[in-house]
């Protein structure tokens, strides 16, 4: 696995191993998986596997050699909507 900040530097771009003939499934299984455990809804136009993608500069990217591969198990529809997480408010008294 490896990750970097997005290239707008608002994001976070997500390397992760997978079977490349589970492409559709796995990338669904992520997105699931993220938003179950995170609340944190993926970038669905990414799942088109011919979109280009250009590496970022980020000084602090992460890469872990002993990530395990992804297995994709079946087939995960997203609800129909999503609320993306936003930032808690805090206040001045921090109430």
């Amino acid at each position: 696995m490896m990750s970097h900040r997005s290239f707008g530097g608002d994001g976070l771009f997500v390397f992760v191993k997978i079977n490349p003939n589970k492409f559709l499934e796995s990338f669904n299984e992520i997105g699931q998986y993220y938003w179950d455990n995170f609340n944190i809804m993926i970038d669905q136009s990414c799942k088109n596997k011919n979109r280009l993608r250009f590496l970022s500069y980020d000084p602090y990217l992460f890469h872990n050699e002993k990530a395990l591969k992804f297995i994709a198990k079946t087939k995960i529809l997203y609800p129909a909507h999503r609320v993306e997480k936003s930032a808690p408010i805090l206040h001045k008294d921090n109430r």
